[in-house]
């Protein structure tokens, strides 16, 4: 049978149910069914409105299994109670965990578990299998994955089936072993990381190279530093000559002064400098000023009122280097989730993929010092303070705020 005629027989069975008769609720479970004709595949009823009235996920690759029945019950039950996108990626990670673990060589049997039956499983060969993950080269994120699209395929099949089935007293005495619910535990690597052997990570990037990202990114971070506090200092003096002034400033007065026309931007706007067009009509004399011929134009000045995208990036790769933390863990960090105890400051950003937060204890060195984690830190939160008003509720806490160059 092609796939063409599986689709049309498909769709001809689902419009048969749908016209049996009038106001026909089907149960929850029916909204799946397993069809092994060419291959086995899961249909799964689509919701009202759909273009296509199902959704077909090839699952053959249980067929023969001696489990069969029970993650043929699994699915079923999951399809029920999980959205698709979810079922989908427990089918997946369900393949490439314990089916692939099923398919590999018994130790020094020349054999498999792949016909085994469910009353020939014990604890352990749930400690097999969490042996098994922790050797293979994948991220701990990836071995979790793997072991809950087990366990949630366990725990699905036990509450679709019943005391009736054959398997079902076997495989609720295994999920109550202490090993079923030690398993993601079990199976985590004890350094957090893919194992691979060090010649592949050479080709990705050289211990060479990344001493140099390292020598180049703290390079920046001085020299950006540097010129921040720098330009600080102009405003400060600038808002003391403000201070001192009574008659109007004119565009030449800013223009033969810096401080004075930094001052005049910082006090104006006390977030982030506008685009031009706003500007001119706004503030004329100050547009005059910083756009004028001799004008210093608007990006230095946005450049010393906040920090730009460009600003934050060696800053961000720095703390990447030094704290070992993914990208999007660290983009996400929150001001509450640092606390400086001193000689120590303490990170703790949570990670939700892990559920749980990801502490480092880093010194913190001297403030005076433009490389150690205090001044990183100090830095960072004065070259962001002015956007936070401007940012979303939800964002104003994150230490990597940034501005555009544009306005």
């Amino acid at each position: 049978m092609s796939n063409d005629q599986f689709e049309a027989g498909l769709d001809r069975l689902l419009e048969d149910q749908e016209a049996s008769g009038e106001n026909v609720v089907s149960p929850e479970w029916e909204r799946a069914w397993l069809i092994d004709t060419p291959k086995l595949t899961l249909a799964i009823r689509s919701e009202p409105g759909c273009a296509k009235p199902y959704t077909a996920v090839n699952v053959d690759f249980i067929s023969g299994l001696g489990l069969e029945n029970v993650f043929s019950k699994g699915m079923l039950h999951g399809a029920s109670r999980r959205a698709l996108s979810s079922l989908r990626q427990n089918i997946r990670d369900l393949k490439c965990g314990f089916c692939e673990f099923l398919n590999a060589e018994v130790e020094g049997t020349g054999t498999t578990r792949a016909s085994w039956e469910a009353g020939r499983f014990t604890a352990h060969d749930l400690t097999d299998f969490a042996s098994f993950l922790r050797k293979s080269k994948l991220s701990n994120s990836s071995r979790d994955g793997r072991v809950y699209a087990f366990k949630n395929m366990i725990y699905d099949f036990l509450e679709r089936a019943d005391g009736a089935d054959p398997n079902y007293a076997s495989i609720k005495y295994l999920s109550q072993t202490p090993k079923f619910k030690s398993l993601a535990k079990d199976a985590r690597s004890t350094t957090g990381g893919i194992r691979s052997e060090a010649r592949h990570a050479e080709k990705f990037l050289s211990f060479d190279n990344l001493i140099a990202i390292n020598d180049g990114v703290e390079k920046d971070v001085r020299a950006i530093t540097l010129e921040w506090w720098k330009k600080q200092e102009l405003i400060e003096a600038g808002e003391r000559l403000l201070d001192g002034i009574v008659t109007k400033i004119s565009a030449i007065d800013m223009r033969n002064n810096l401080p004075l026309l930094l001052a005049t931007a910082s006090r104006t706007y006390p977030t982030t400098l506008p685009g031009k067009n706003v500007l001119f009509q706004e503030h004329r004399t100050l547009y005059n000023a910083i756009r004028g011929r001799s004008g210093i134009g608007l990006a230095p000045v946005r450049k010393a009122l906040h920090a730009t995208t460009a600003d934050l990036v060696p800053f961000f790769i720095l703390l990447l280097i030094r704290t070992r933390y993914n990208p999007g863990v660290l983009n996400d960090l929150r001001w509450t989730e640092i606390s400086d105890r001193g000689d120590v400051i303490t990170l703790a950003p949570f990670k939700n993929r892990a559920h749980r937060s990801q502490i480092r204890s880093e010194a913190a060195g001297d403030s005076k010092d433009p490389l150690s984690l205090r001044s990183i830190l100090i830095t960072l939160r004065s070259m962001t303070a002015r956007l936070r008003p401007l940012a979303a509720e939800a964002d104003q806490d994150r230490v990597f705020l940034h501005g555009g160059e544009k306005g």
